[in-house]
């Protein structure tokens, strides 16, 4: 327009300014709440690790209760049997411990030495010497053995039988076929008794002693009897030796099966005038 002053146009840059968004309604991150001890176990059980170490702490524990109360039932009298799976789970559960947290790694490894100390008593499972066992003119020594039905060592039970060398040997657990392959012990053992079966049934009494007069006794189970073997003794005493399985006390029913035979067995001892060696399983 006439009379106004012209300027040049000039483009100006822009810069693009980045600014942070802030809520409206911002609030403090919120503090974790502190958690139980209940809770920081289950929390630990959702790993695998840790659910493996509470399964085989919890089956510690059990079987450590199955042991002080094994006098109230047959099942809890068998489950303290077999102590050695006991050792083998808490050999698991040491090592488990070790990579928890250091309260857990204490107590749980404290727990484990405990039941180990107090119930497995893994000192028993050294190697002993047998000692100088005291021995007169007059004494008598039995061997008691429970072969195990499944057993083929046939070699090495006959290698036992020679080291130890009983004069009346008594052998549990006879399949059929096991005499015919323990046929050596004849020479040693000129006077025997036994009955061949399956699973406990299976049982034989070997002596050397001249005049021993082996007889079956029932003991109110006639399927699995005992083997009375009456042996004079080198004093000239008359001793009586009672070889005897017991029926195993489970399914439940067994147990009274298992009581009757002892009962009957005490009841039989009772009567006797002489010495009486009761060996078994």
């Amino acid at each position: 327009m006439p009379g106004q002053a012209s300027f040049p146009s000039r483009l100006i840059p822009t810069i693009p300014i980045k600014v942070p968004s802030v809520p409206s309604s911002a609030e403090p991150d919120p503090k974790p709440e502190p958690r139980s001890v209940l809770g920081d176990f289950w929390s630990r059980c959702r790993s695998l690790t840790g659910f493996l170490v509470a399964a085989a702490g919890t089956g510690v524990c059990l079987h450590a209760l199955t042991v002080l109360f094994s006098s109230l039932h047959p099942v809890l009298e068998l489950a303290n049997h077999f102590c050695i799976h006991a050792l083998i789970v808490a050999g698991v559960v040491c090592p488990c411990l070790w990579w928890m947290k250091r309260v857990w790694r204490g107590w749980g490894t404290a727990l484990a030495l405990a039941y180990l100390l107090f119930v497995v008593q893994p000192w028993n499972l050294l190697p002993r010497q047998p000692g100088n066992q005291p021995t007169t003119a007059n004494s008598l020594q039995v061997l008691s053995w429970n072969l195990l039905s499944v057993n083929r060592s046939h070699a090495g039970i006959l290698q036992v039988i020679r080291d130890v060398d009983p004069d009346l040997l008594v052998l549990i657990e006879i399949r059929p076929g096991m005499l015919e392959q323990l046929a050596s012990l004849n020479k040693l053992y000129p006077i025997q008794l036994g009955k061949e079966s399956w699973g406990g049934e299976g049982i034989a009494v070997f002596s050397r002693i001249p005049g021993t007069n082996l007889k079956f006794e029932n003991f109110e189970y006639a399927d699995q009897p005992a083997i009375i073997a009456e042996v004079t003794g080198r004093d000239g005493r008359q001793v009586q030796v009672v070889a005897l399985h017991t029926l195993s006390p489970l399914p439940l029913h067994r147990a009274a099966i298992r009581d009757r035979q002892l009962q009957a067995l005490a009841e039989w001892a009772q009567d006797q005038s002489g010495p009486v060696c009761v060996c078994g399983d």
